[in-house]
């Protein structure tokens, strides 16, 4: 994981980096004797991502305010970004699109037979930060700088789990 992590950083995409790292924590809740793993994880990134340290302390993300947008505010916002395809005429229309079509929704949804467990409870909890105010309050509370200003970027990985679920 840690190599994940690292290659994310040495692609520049600290975006990347802090989301994958906000769901490895989330993980670390429902998993707590995972926790070695986990702290040896985000050790080893930040060995493997030092060089991008100066870069992070100097950067804009963390001096200067950002304002981090709300997500996705009903049920509907999450309905209409799976069933209506990308619309190139609006502004920034990729990050709140992920569109399959009704046909894949219904098929997988009767495929996804199979009992819950923890990690899809991890899973949940990702998909509730990518709605509404979570995100923002989180940023607020805890004074960290606004990496992310769009959290209904956080919906990919419950939604590619989603469909691994499915499909295997």
């Amino acid at each position: 994981m840690h190599f994940i992590l690292a290659f994310a950083l040495f692609q520049g995409s600290v975006l990347v980096a802090y989301q994958m790292v906000l769901v490895l924590l989330v993980a670390l809740v429902f998993y707590p004797h995972l926790w070695k793993w986990v702290l040896k994880t985000l050790v080893l990134t930040a060995l493997l991502g030092a060089f991008c340290w100066p870069i992070l302390m100097f950067s804009p993300y963390t001096h200067q305010g950002r304002e981090v947008f709300w997500g996705w505010s009903s049920l509907m916002q999450i309905w209409d970004a799976l069933m209506k395809p990308l619309d190139m005429t609006v502004d920034a229309s990729w990050e709140r699109s992920l569109y399959v079509g009704p046909f894949i929704v219904v098929f997988l949804g009767l495929l996804n037979t199979r009992p819950f467990n923890r990690f899809d409870a991890v899973m949940a909890v990702t998909a509730v930060l990518s709605i509404g105010p979570f995100l923002p309050w989180i940023f607020n509370w805890t004074g960290l700088p606004a990496v992310d200003r769009l959290p209904m970027r956080l919906s990919i990985y419950p939604f590619t789990w989603f469909l691994y679920r499915s499909l295997s």
